[in-house]
C-alpha cells in the first residue's frame, strides 16, 4: 500500500469581488457551501452613512438556491422594517396599535 494523501473531491474558496469598503464575507461568518445540498450562500454588509444619529444594518445576500427577485436571481436585499405588532392579535389600525422595529421590540413604549 502506498502512502497517499487524502484530497477532498470538493473545495471551496471565498468569493472574490471588487472591494466594497472591505465588507466581503470570509470563513467563520456564515458564508460557504451547504454541503448536503451543494449550494453556496453569503452576505455582504453594506456601509451606509449615519442619518439622524443612527445607521441601519443593510445586507446584500446571495443564495444559489434562491429564485428570481428584485435584485436578480439568487440575490436579496434585507431591509429593516417597521410593522404593527401582531403577537397579541390582529391589528385594529387605530391609535391603539403598537409599532415594532426589526428586533420585535416596541418603538415607542
Amino acid at each position: 500500500m502506498q502512502n497517499e494523501r487524502f484530497t477532498p473531491a470538493v473545495t471551496f474558496s471565498s468569493p472574490t469581488l471588487p472591494t466594497i469598503h472591505d465588507a466581503l464575507p470570509g470563513p467563520g461568518d456564515g458564508s460557504g457551501p451547504t454541503l448536503s445540498a451543494g449550494l453556496v450562500s453569503f452576505d455582504i454588509p453594506l456601509s451606509l452613512p449615519v442619518a439622524r444619529e443612527s445607521t441601519p444594518a443593510l445586507t446584500l445576500g446571495y443564495s444559489a438556491g434562491a429564485g428570481n427577485g428584485p435584485c436578480g436571481t439568487g440575490w436579496r436585499l434585507a431591509l429593516p422594517t417597521i410593522q404593527r405588532r401582531t403577537r397579541l392579535g390582529v391589528p385594529q389600525y387605530n391609535d391603539d396599535d403598537v409599532f415594532v422595529g426589526p428586533d420585535g421590540e416596541p418603538l415607542v413604549p
